[in-house]
């Protein structure tokens, strides 16, 4: 049925691709037709890559035909001035290229795409290598097929012994790419591993165990050329073992030696028999228990007959009634232990899943949605539910969107970005069939503008932080394949009850497209997609019966859920949606206290800086050390990324000769830059970036905060008010305050643009070196350790030595509240960026975690040591914490 089903895709798929070229070659001319046909040769294109394309092949087409080619539905933008065409586009495209200009043209475009990207595709970053690496495989593809496929083979069969599945996957991708001449030159057995693998990352156990099964193997190896490409092993479920030792004595008679192991199975399975790959000459308590175990994993012979039962049956002919009793009971046995239900679908999923559905269905209707569809099949993968609202509308700047929206469900056992991008991709091809042909000329008649939405909502039981925060950071915007569409992937963990979604902008300018276009839009996902029960369920019995069917749900419980929700509404505080903390990972690398700890703008990136004088930059994801930044002549004290996370600054102690305030460029690990090096430099407390990213500014022993300029690396301002040491600075979010803390006592919030001191808090009397002393002495002052502002810029924390902490009104400079509940000094705090929750750490081993709007203590986290730095991810998800044990650990929700 699959395989049915995926030659009505392809077709389907060569027709639009069909009428979608021919519809080009008539609204621009065969000049632009051929460049099209030139533009498909390589994997992804760039504008500049096209015009080169132009220049060398296709002089003759007018030069505008470049935007033409990439703005056409013929091109799809998957990233900064990058796009890439429909495999099926592609395919036709290429097959025509060919036909018309012969295997000498294709020959000259490979020739200059290798030397194209030799040129342009330079240095060591990964996206770059990748993209290198993929283009050039594009040249080999259609020129030197073996060579592509043995260096694709020997690529799979690295990375799957690495186990490194994200690689594994985008290798998959690659050689779906390549399918038609890597077939062509006979190369179809890797491209059958490759779909298998792809089907084993994404967790469809059972179709890669179909795909991977039909290969010529060898002790779990496939030989594709002289390449042994490992098949991995597939967590499918096993007989067990009491069943292997009830199915020896019956199987030991028949099964004695390779002859009749041979006949047996030849029996049972047929042909199939060969592709097993047993151990024929196996001792047999050794080969009967290997044997079933394959059996298993080979799965059915046809639909309800695994090919373990399928064994039993025939010796089952050949044995007496005492012995037949025994294999019926054993065949009803086997069949129980290899329902997949049982073990492939975790406690509660369906009932999760049918309480999911149920209430977001009955929130489309309410939409207004009347045309719902069950079981929809697109790109051989079954979509729950497809529903469709015409004439959806909403607010957008001075002119509204009016078009189609689509909310497309589906269930993964797993998911990462890729697999989700593929799956929105496929909702949205199968959207543009379906598109109400009169909602454009309706919209523009109506002065709406013509916008149609595809919410691709993939449903999982748990999703990984990196993929978390990966969809909650990436814009759609930026895969929007023409202006009329937009595509919007979207996760929803049932284990959770929680959405994913594009809501974590990764800077100023994404922040400003995400507000711009997306206000209204989050507000419907919220509305519409969160799963929350309704308030009131009205929808009939026999509807809610169908919805329900083959689940665990009920009817009552599902009364009795919305109940409880309705009451744990009114019971629960309202000030607060306060994050949980829980997993608890360790990172370990410094050999002495963590001084200051950093997480990058997109979330992936953690920087420590440590005492034994050296930085560490780690995948905060995995935990794998990237590099370790070596340069400081003594202890490393403060560490911050540029808000574009391309750089990152660096403050240590004293310094003789090679200055203590650096900038190192994260994606190569190198120095980048040293400020006002000279033979002797004191300390530099602390450091942070303005939210524009043009100045740095750094606490100093001197008292003073030094404002640095970017661009030249000059100082060209300082702000003097402190006693002594300045040991934190924080800016505003919005960049129109600065505020320092010092050893002094003293906290100071300036207008750091005119130099203005605006309010001085906590303030010694007098301010200067003998107002510090005392402050170590007088505990209602005490030295100030960390200053952190609140994202809404109203609210101030500090922290110090013996003293609670205190939250100061920014803008009267007033102390709002104090926080008690460390038992010795606090060395750092951290607003969440999402939330109303700061984070705290001290000498007391703890992080503890507020509601700083009620003073409410809502969770304590244990280190072996003080804690002495603190950082929370952009998303508020991920908390890091550095202590004086020289350890780091990582705290998700």
């Amino acid at each position: 049925m699959a395989a049915v089903t995926s030659k009505i895709n392809q077709e389907r798929a060569l027709r639009v691709a069909v009428k979608r070229i021919e519809g080009f070659t008539k609204q621009f001319g065969k000049g632009h037709r051929n460049l099209a046909l030139h533009a498909a040769f390589p994997l992804a294109l760039t504008p500049d890559l096209l015009y080169q394309i132009w220049a060398n092949f296709v002089p003759e087409a007018p030069w505008t035909a470049v935007a033409h080619v990439l703005l056409s539905r013929l091109c799809r933008e998957v990233g900064y001035e990058m796009y890439e065409m429909e495999i099926s586009d592609r395919n036709l495209l290429l097959r025509e290229l060919k036909k018309e200009f012969g295997q000498q043209r294709l020959d000259e475009l490979a020739e200059f795409l290798l030397d194209y990207v030799a040129q342009r595709l330079t240095g060591d970053d990964s996206d770059i290598r990748d993209l290198r690496e993929a283009q050039e495989w594009t040249a080999l593809a259609y020129t030197k097929p073996s060579e592509l496929a043995r260096e694709l083979a020997e690529a799979l069969s690295e990375r799957v012994k690495r186990e490194d599945m994200g690689e594994v996957l985008r290798l998959t991708s690659l050689a779906e790419t390549f399918a038609e001449p890597l077939v062509e030159a006979g190369f179809e057995p890797l491209l059958i591993y490759a779909d298998g693998m792809a089907s084993f990352v994404r967790g469809d156990l059972k179709g890669a165990t179909a795909k991977l099964r039909n290969l010529p193997q060898r002790r779990r190896l496939v030989q594709i050329g002289n390449i042994d490409l490992p098949i991995p092993d597939l967590p499918i479920p096993k007989s067990n073992q009491n069943s292997i030792q009830q199915l020896l004595p019956i199987l030991r008679p028949f099964l004695r030696n390779e002859s009749e192991r041979r006949a047996y199975l030849m029996r049972a399975l047929g042909t199939n028999a060969d592709a097993l790959n047993l151990i024929w000459n196996e001792p047999i308590n050794i080969f009967i228990p290997n044997m079933v175990n394959t059996l298993v994993a080979f799965g059915e012979l046809t639909p309800g007959k695994p090919a373990l039962c399928a064994l039993l049956e025939v010796i089952r002919q050949d044995v007496g009634e005492d012995v037949k009793v025994k294999i019926d009971k054993l065949l009803q046995q086997i069949r129980e232990e290899l329902n997949p239900r049982d073990n492939q679908v975790p406690p509660g999923y369906r009932k999760a899943v049918a309480q999911y559905f149920y209430v977001t269905l009955q929130r489309l209707k309410e939409q207004g949605c009347l045309n719902i569809r069950k079981d929809v099949v697109n790109a051989d993968r079954r979509l729950n539910y497809v529903a469709q609202i015409t004439d959806f509308e909403l607010p957008f700047a001075v002119m509204n969107m009016r078009g189609d929206a689509f909310f497309m469900f589906s269930e993964f056992s797993a998911i990462n970005m890729k697999t989700l991008r593929q799956f929105s991709a496929q909702c949205m091809n199968l959207a543009r069939q379906q598109v109400t042909p009169s909602a454009v000329g309706k919209a523009l008649y109506n002065f709406r503008m013509p916008t149609h939405f595809c919410f691709a909502i993939a449903l999982v039981d748990r999703v990984e932080q990196k993929t978390a925060t990966k969809v909650q950071t990436t814009n759609p915007l930026d895969h929007t394949t023409d202006v009329l569409w937009y595509e919007i992937p979207i996760i929803y963990e049932l284990s959770q009850q929680k959405l994913y979604f594009y809501d974590n902008p990764s800077s100023f300018w994404e922040n400003f497209k995400g507000e711009v276009a997306w206000r209204n839009v989050r507000a419907v996902i919220q509305q519409v997609l969160s799963g929350k029960p309704l308030k009131k369920l009205e929808a009939d019995k026999a509807s809610l019966e169908e919805e329900l069917k083959d689940s665990e749900v009920t009817k009552d419980q599902l009364e009795k859920l919305e109940d409880e929700n309705e009451a744990s509404k009114t019971s629960s505080p309202t000030t607060t949606s306060a994050i949980r903390l829980s997993s608890e990972t360790t990172f370990q690398g410094h050999s002495e206290l963590v001084h200051s700890v950093a997480i990058s703008p997109n979330g992936q990136i953690l920087a420590s800086g440590s005492v034994d004088q050296t930085i560490k930059l780690w995948n905060l994801a995995t935990g794998k050390l990237l590099y370790a930044l070596e340069g400081h002549s003594s202890a490393v004290l403060s560490v911050a990324f540029h808000p574009d996370g391309k750089t990152l600054a660096s403050a240590s102690n004293l310094a003789v000769g090679n200055g203590n305030l650096k900038l190192w460029d994260v994606k190569t690990g190198t120095l980048q830059q040293v400020f006002d090096q000279g033979l002797l430099n004191f300390r530099v407390s602390c450091v942070t970036f303005s939210p524009n990213g043009q100045t740095l500014a750094t606490g100093n022993i001197d008292a003073t905060i030094k404002l640095w300029k970017l661009s030249n690396g000059k100082l060209y301002r300082t702000l003097k008010g402190h006693g002594w040491d300045v040991t934190s600075v924080a800016f505003s979010r919005n960049g129109k305050l600065l505020v320092s803390g010092g050893l002094d006592g003293g906290i100071k919030i300036w207008n750091w643009c005119t130099g203005e001191l605006l309010h001085a808090l906590n303030q010694p009397s007098p301010s200067n070196i003998i107002g510090s002393l005392v402050s170590w002495f007088d505990s209602s002052v005490g030295a100030i350790y960390s200053v952190a502002i609140s994202p809404d810029g109203q609210m101030i924390a500090s922290a110090g030595s013996e003293q609670p902490i205190i939250l100061w009104n920014s803008e009267t400079g007033k102390l709002v509240r104090t926080l008690t509940e460390h038992s010795g000094s606090v060395f750092a705090v951290a607003f969440s960026p999402k939330g109303k929750c700061l984070a705290s750490g001290g000498k007391d081993n703890t992080v503890r975690i507020w509601n700083y709007q009620t003073g409410e203590l809502l969770q304590t986290l244990e280190h072996l040591s003080p804690v002495h730095c603190l950082a929370f991810s952009p998303n508020g998800q991920t908390l890091v914490s550095g202590s004086a044990d020289a350890t780091i650990k990582v705290w998700s929700v």
